[in-house]
């Protein structure tokens, strides 16, 4: 048996589904890639918004920290004595305003000021004589 040898209208219609199925893939190649830089893209920007993010939770925490500082007199290692800030929370009684307003004396409050200087040695503070 002879094989028999195609035509001039099968190679065409061989070479159409060819191309057709070239163009089909050459289309979804595309898509992909569109979908790639797409991807890409939101890649770049959701790691710009995270870094912008941190830098700016790092900021809000240092604001923070400066507010709990100024609010909070226990965070600056001074949370009794003269040199203690004065908080409606904490109020110190070493100050002149606290300390008539608690029934002490200005001289009192004088020799209070006097005594703690003199009982600090080494930097720390080793209790206050009022």
């Amino acid at each position: 048996m002879a094989q028999k040898s195609p035509t001039k209208s099968d190679i065409v219609a061989t070479l159409d589904k060819i191309v057709t199925r070239v163009l089909y893939v050459d289309r979804q190649a595309k898509a992909i890639v569109e979908r790639l830089s797409q991807a890409e893209f939101m890649w770049h920007e959701s790691t710009a918004a995270s870094q912008r993010l941190r830098v700016e939770t790092r900021q809000v925490l240092q604001d923070v920290v400066a507010m709990l500082n100024q609010a909070d007199p226990l965070l600056y290692d001074e949370e009794e004595g003269p040199t203690a800030p004065s908080t409606p929370t904490n109020p110190n009684p070493w100050s002149e305003k606290a300390a008539i307003e608690i029934g002490m004396n200005n001289k009192a409050v004088a020799e209070a000021d006097l005594s703690s200087g003199l009982s600090q040695q080494d930097g720390r503070k080793q209790g206050y004589n009022v």
